[in-house]
């Protein structure tokens, strides 16, 4: 197992979930929701096993496949395949 964990996947993984909860709770309109913290519990619970358990290197690769950054031709072609394959999705 690593004994290391990557700072760029446990920054993304903090901000994916303070996201997620600030548009769960403002959407709410209050925090005394006890279904959303659980979710949260165990969305937060499940990303630091998975940070944990993860190859660091990994990260990296995903982050700049074949050691070129990942832009936003590959997202804009991506959802265009998407949408084209699956038209119930429009």
């Amino acid at each position: 197992m690593p004994a290391r964990i990557a700072t760029s996947g446990l920054r993304a993984t903090l901000l994916w979930l303070f996201l997620m909860a600030a548009s769960l709770f403002v959407l709410a309109g209050s925090l005394d929701v006890p279904a959303f913290w659980r979710y949260l519990a165990i969305m937060a619970t499940v990303s630091a096993v998975s940070l944990w358990l993860a190859d660091p290197d990994l990260f990296g690769e995903r982050k700049r496949p074949a050691g070129k950054p990942l832009s936003l031709t590959y997202w804009l072609i991506g959802t265009r395949a998407r949408y084209r394959l699956a038209p119930s999705l429009r």
